[in-house]
């Protein structure tokens, strides 16, 4: 506040004797919050909320300045000390804290509406992917090179395909004698991982698949850094996810994960070139009919059943390059399946 409004405030004021240069300020200052709130987007919204919707929001204000205190703020928190806790911190550091608080678990319960925008390649919960690939018979795994130690591990090409006929006898992918490219029975590779079996297996098939924790801390990595590591898991999960057995149980646990948390409307993004697999063949579908046709029908089977009730549906968001064709046939397929 400048002079001008502090000597007009001393004047008006009956009490003007009485009155110090700080009590006019926060007058003044609270003056300014109430204006500043009348002319908020959600001003008419809020101000018509019913009794009880008044007080939710009161109750939801107190609890959120009180964990502001408790839970983000090591001044307050003497055993947090040694890690630096604060509002708007990295995600992945503030995510496990961010979930044990009371403003969480109400969110949690809270109905969303709709997901307006995902990659149906991001959603799926890396543990349930990778267990779903050891419980489907004739998956399979291959590499470009043997994976016989942990630094080749760590960068050499891996991909997942189905198999009619895997063969159990070839030689380890975990040996220098293991043959580039041959496709091994991903339980046979899982059980013999030398670095704890199969539970160790599925540890470092989710480490090759995402950023790690350690990795989002590596500030010296750059954006090639990332995108290479992003597109090795671009090439890993879609082998498993894009086989139709897998992609129709995926589905949903996909469309149970959503209604459970209170979204009951979904638009997610697929793409021409993810190679899709049927059903026991070895060689992807021509064309996108197959996934189309698997979203299509699973959608339908999940509203129709007891515990898809409520759920509205999905949108498909094709991504397509039109010198290929793919939106022209995108078009009539989605004539076809009118629900997408």
């Amino acid at each position: 506040m400048n002079q001008h409004h502090l000597k007009d405030h001393l004047k008006d004021s009956p009490d003007s004797k009485t009155l110090t240069a700080h009590s006019i300020f926060a007058k003044a200052r609270e003056e300014l919050i109430a204006k500043e709130k009348s002319l908020r987007s959600d001003h008419k919204f809020r101000s018509s909320l019913s009794p009880t919707a008044q007080k939710a929001c009161t109750i939801v204000s107190k609890i959120r300045a009180e964990e502001r205190k408790t839970i983000w703020s090591t001044a307050y928190s003497p055993d947090l000390q040694k890690t630096e806790i604060f509002p708007g911190m990295m995600f992945n550091i503030a995510k496990e804290y961010m979930e044990a608080t009371k403003l969480w678990k109400i969110v949690l319960k809270m109905p969303k509406g709709a997901l307006l925008h995902c990659h149906l390649g991001a959603m799926v919960d890396l543990d349930w992917v990778f267990n779903a690939a050891l419980s489907e018979k004739g998956m399979c795994i291959s590499a470009t090179e043997p994976l016989s130690s942990p630094d080749v591990r760590e960068t050499t090409g891996i991909k997942f395909a189905f198999s009619k006929s895997p063969n159990e006898s070839t030689g380890s992918i975990w040996s220098e004698q293991y043959e580039p490219n041959t496709l091994v029975p991903v339980t046979l590779a899982a059980d013999s991982y030398p670095d704890g079996g199969r539970e160790g297996w599925v540890k470092w098939m989710k480490d090759r698949s995402s950023v790690t924790q350690a990795e989002s801390l590596d500030h010296h990595l750059g954006i090639d850094d990332v995108w290479r590591k992003l597109n090795a898991a671009f090439a890993i999960v879609p082998g498993i996810v894009y086989y139709e057995p897998i992609m129709r149980k995926f589905l949903r646990e996909f469309f149970r994960t959503l209604l459970k948390d209170g979204v009951f409307w979904v638009e997610f993004r697929t793409a021409p070139f993810t190679r899709f697999v049927l059903e026991g063949q070895e060689e992807a579908c021509g064309d996108a009919s197959g996934v189309m046709r698997a979203i299509a029908e699973e959608v339908e089977g999940f509203k129709n059943s007891e515990e898809g009730k409520g759920f509205w549906g999905v949108r498909v968001i094709w991504v397509g390059d039109e010198t290929l064709g793919c939106g022209c046939r995108c078009e009539r397929q989605v004539d076809q399946n009118s629900n997408l």
